[in-house]
């Protein structure tokens, strides 16, 4: 599904999303697609906090240290681990981790920070 969808759109993004779906695939369908959903919230989570960051750094303050940057970016992990146990999504945690660090270093540069939700290179 994920190459013939692909195919359709032409994003040349299949292969990551044929992971995503291989990853959630679990003994039963029902848990395949519980855990769907799972990190379908925590890429979203991580993703609009990633944005956050962006948003604060292209139009508040951007630290042109790349390590002072990557120092800070490290930091805010801590208060996206605390809210996924306080919203009780603990499964996700890593994800929303790593969704969070892919757009904000990945997209630091960006011109437009809401403008990495079109792009599909992350």
């Amino acid at each position: 599904m994920c190459f013939l969808v692909d195919t359709v759109r032409s994003s040349n993004t299949a292969f990551y999303a044929a992971i995503a779906a291989i990853l959630c695939i679990q003994r039963t369908p029902k848990d395949s697609l519980r855990e769907a959903l799972n990190r379908e919230i925590a890429t979203i989570i991580g993703g609009l906090w990633g944005m956050t960051v962006l948003l604060f750094e292209k139009n508040i303050y951007f630290i042109p240290c790349e390590i002072l940057r990557y120092l800070c970016l490290s930091i805010l992990l801590i208060p996206l681990i605390n809210f996924s146990v306080l919203i009780k999504q603990e499964k996700g945690t890593f994800l929303m981790c790593v969704v969070f660090l892919c757009i904000t270093v990945t997209h630091g540069t960006d011109g437009s920070p809401p403008g990495f939700w079109s792009q599909q290179d992350c």
